[in-house]
């Protein structure tokens, strides 16, 4: 048993792995040091970026979905399968010991001189206690090893990248209702227009003052009102319910939403190019598939290396379960043996091709969600600037529209302009509203998609309990 166990230090010492150190594989593109739609300034994200809204109920919705989400839980299990997964791997790097008790009874008929036919019996009891063990000279296994930590390592940054979709599409679908809530509040203003219209314009029609035309159209244009009332009604209850889903609730349209859609927005993240491709969870995760990839190309032609392999056994055997005990009756072996590949039919050949391919679309793929994570950026960073833009331009509409309708009706009941026109100034008063309030919240949502865009929410320093840091360049 000593010589067998004398082994373990060394072999434990061998059969540690670490992750594959980070890289930054090629992008294809000359990245350039800032964003070319608009200049940031340098700095991180917050990890908790969404309170610079100064929204506490949007706040406590984001905890309760990160706690309830059925989705973000599902990417949870995924790690730790994931981890049972390199357990799984680590130990095939460590010594198989067995443990084993043998028994056996024998009856045999033999013929002895002078005494003829005897019955013998006799009876076999051991005890035992087995060893086999790849020795991984070359770091085969090693390898393999590595490649499992970063594939969990990816798996866990798929997870971070999931709660950093999860906490976007929660203050999306937030302010998303928010404004639909405030979309109902522009049509129902308009429907109270429309009716008084109507009223007056009935009194004026009973006193002959105005032809039945009028009466007919501001008939009409207030059933089209309420008619908008119903739809901005179902809109606001779909957006509700779509919430109420992130959150892990069930889909009953109760769920509480802001009465407004803020004044300000928070400032600009900062944020450079560079940083990008250590700072988003997605190009994290694709360069862990590299790393885990590229192990695997190394275990596949370390795999042509002859492999040593030790088996030993050690134990107590006798014919008498008394004897079992006793050291008298100690027995143990220990084999070594080489094994070098000679002829497989190509079968490692093959392995390392398909590694090898394998590691090309890594590669490519990398270079693909860069590619699209600075698109992201960039698209995020135009859309800003240009409903800021348009933002200006419909504020100057919503006044002057509402100046407009005002002039309109004091002319219609003076007799010098007919029904339609004042109708169209409405409706031209509040489509500006109801657009303006668009823009506003399509404002929003594109500095949700920027702060999500710059990997906000998510630290590459989770990597660290595997030993891979992370530094931004």
């Amino acid at each position: 048993m000593k010589r067998l166990l004398f082994l373990l230090p060394p072999l434990l010492f061998v059969a540690c792995a670490s992750p594959p150190p980070p890289r930054q594989p090629e992008v294809g593109v000359e990245v350039p040091a800032h964003w070319t739609e608009t200049r940031l300034g340098e700095g991180e994200v917050a990890d908790d970026w969404w309170k610079a809204f100064g929204d506490t109920a949007l706040d406590a919705l984001i905890d309760e979905a990160l706690r309830n989400n059925p989705s973000l839980r599902e990417a949870a299990s995924r790690i730790a399968a994931a981890g049972a997964t390199v357990r799984g791997v680590q130990s095939g790097a460590m010594p198989n010991i067995n443990a084993g008790i043998d028994t056996g009874r024998n009856r045999s008929t033999i013929n002895l001189p002078g005494a003829g036919l005897q019955e013998i019996e006799s009876q076999r009891i051991g005890v035992s206690l087995n060893l086999s063990w790849e020795i991984d000279l070359w770091g085969r296994v090693r390898a393999q090893q590595s490649a499992a930590i970063a594939d969990r390592q990816a798996i866990e940054a798929s997870y971070y990248g999931a709660r950093l979709s999860l906490i976007a599409q929660v203050a999306k679908a937030y302010f998303s209702a928010s404004e639909a809530w405030q979309q109902l509040g522009v049509a129902r203003d308009n429907l109270s227009a429309t009716q008084q219209l109507l009223e007056r314009v009935h009194d004026r029609f009973k006193a002959g003052l105005r032809p039945a035309l009028d009466y007919r159209l501001a008939l009409a244009d207030e059933a089209v009102t309420r008619a908008r009332v119903e739809t901005r009604e179902r809109v606001y209850k779909l957006a509700r319910r779509q919430l109420e889903v992130l959150l892990g609730r069930y889909p009953a349209a109760q769920v509480e939403t802001g009465a407004s859609l803020g004044d300000d927005l928070p400032p600009v993240p900062g944020g450079l190019p560079a940083q990008l491709l250590t700072r988003r969870p997605d190009i994290v995760e694709a360069e862990r598939r590299v790393a885990a990839a590229d192990s695997r190309v190394r275990a596949a032609y370390l795999d042509l290396l002859p492999r040593i392999s030790l088996t030993g056994s050690t134990g107590l055997a006798s014919d008498q379960v008394s004897d079992v005990l006793d050291g008298k009756f100690f027995v143990w072996n220990l084999l070594g043996n080489l094994l070098a590949p000679l002829f497989d039919g190509g079968r490692r050949l093959a392995e390392i091709s398909r590694t090898e391919a394998l590691e090309e679309g890594a590669l490519a793929y990398y270079a693909l969600v860069a590619l699209s994570a600075f698109a992201d950026v960039e698209n995020s960073l135009a859309n800003e600037h240009h409903l800021r833009r348009e933002l200006t331009a419909l504020d100057v509409s919503v006044r002057e529209s509402e100046s407009a309708l005002n002039i309109t009706r004091d002319r219609y009941f003076q007799g010098l302009l007919d029904i339609t026109r004042v109708m169209e100034t409405q409706r031209q008063y509040y489509s500006a509203q109801s657009a303006r309030l668009a823009t506003r919240a399509a404002l929003l949502a594109a500095r949700i998609d920027l702060y999500a865009a710059l990997g906000g929410g998510f630290d590459a320093e989770m990597l660290q309990d595997y030993g891979v840091k992370y530094e931004n360049p």
